[in-house]
């Protein structure tokens, strides 16, 4: 029961992931990995406040050590 459970997320994670990088592409300077359950990209400074203001959550990454605004990071959910 687990591993069918697993395989459904995989799949589904896998699909949504094409998605949002079909979209992201537009908006992305560079779109730097997506390995996991996320999508890490640099684009415009305050490309989060636009995106927030239309109820789409991204993570703001500037506060991460080494890197400033312009740089993001997506979790792959459903839409």
């Amino acid at each position: 029961a687990c591993t069918g459970f697993a395989d459904a997320a995989r799949k589904i994670i896998s699909e949504e992931k094409k998605y949002l990088l079909g979209n992201i592409v537009s908006l992305a300077e560079k779109i730097y990995g997506s390995g996991g359950n996320f999508i890490f990209f640099k684009a415009e400074p305050g490309l989060y406040g636009k995106l927030m203001e239309k109820g789409i959550m991204i993570r703001d990454c500037k506060n991460f050590t080494g890197l400033k605004e312009g740089y993001y990071r997506i979790a792959v959910k459903n839409r």
